[in-house]
């Protein structure tokens, strides 16, 4: 179970830090 959780957050960081990449890429873009 708690292995689970573990592989979740990780999951769950991982798209999280991706998704704010995407989005201060896209950021940049759209300032320039």
């Amino acid at each position: 179970m708690r292995e689970s959780i573990v592989q979740l957050i990780g999951v769950v960081v991982t798209v999280a830090v991706i998704a704010l990449t995407v989005a201060a890429i896209l950021y940049e873009l759209g300032a320039h």
